[in-house]
């Protein structure tokens, strides 16, 4: 028998809206034919909540919000464990919301029974609005390339993150990646093997934090020069 998902989507800033209307569409047509829901965000401080709600919470703006979120997630995958709870988290440029989210997620709080997900999407950067009449300079093509590139490799890159970031298709970005990323949430497959590295980090298996003296660490690194 499916697992009940519920669906959660968190992007970085307004200005990504474009980019995500065809996902969030998606989304509220699944809860309406009974396939989601949408998760309820009550237990959230601090910020004005709707039914059905989208957040917009930036990872190094509001970190306090977004550890709330996370919060309420893990506490309610730990009670609702015949559930999936499953947070889409967009952003761009330097992307770090997704595996910030799945760190925290996973590392500082628990998930034990490995039934809550961050899906991670990378989107485009417009440099401003483009009229018939303006040329892009190269220094705006150069900028989008730079801040594109980042956005994807901050998704590929973070070592030991456990956000689901891909597909057959390849890296979630931009907004056909928004896109497949909620198709993801509604009714793609979770492999079992991703439910057991959550319940491994939630046993607190990744690596711990440390304050070692500094001439140590100098000779050491002398030593083995």
């Amino acid at each position: 028998m499916a697992r009940e998902r519920v669906v959660i989507t968190v992007a970085g800033s307004d200005s990504d809206d474009p980019q995500l209307i065809e996902g969030l569409k998606i989304l509220l047509q699944a809860k309406a034919e009974g396939k989601i829901s949408i998760m309820d965000l009550k237990g959230l401080k601090e910020i004005e909540i709707c039914q059905d709600g989208h957040l917009v919470i930036s990872a190094h703006r509001h970190p306090k919000l977004l550890n709330q979120l996370l919060e309420l997630v893990a506490i309610l995958a730990a009670t609702e464990h015949e559930k999936d709870f499953i947070i889409v988290c967009a952003a761009g440029m330097l992307a770090v919301l997704p595996s910030v989210a799945a760190g925290i997620l996973y590392n500082e709080l628990e998930v034990p029974n490995g039934n809550a997900f961050v899906i991670g999407v990378g989107l485009e950067y417009h440099p401003g609005e483009i009229t018939d009449n303006t040329t892009i300079s190269f220094d705006c093509f150069t900028a989008k390339q730079k801040n594109d590139q980042a956005a994807r490799l901050s998704l590929t890159q973070a070592p030991g993150c456990l956000a689901i970031c891909q597909d057959k298709d390849g890296v979630f970005f931009g907004e056909y990646g928004f896109t497949r990323a909620c198709q993801l949430a509604i009714a793609g497959e979770i492999k079992d093997t991703l439910r057991n590295e959550i319940i491994e980090a939630s046993k607190g298996s990744s690596k711990k934090p440390s304050c070692r003296p500094i001439a140590e660490i100098i000779n050491q690194a002398e030593e083995s020069a």
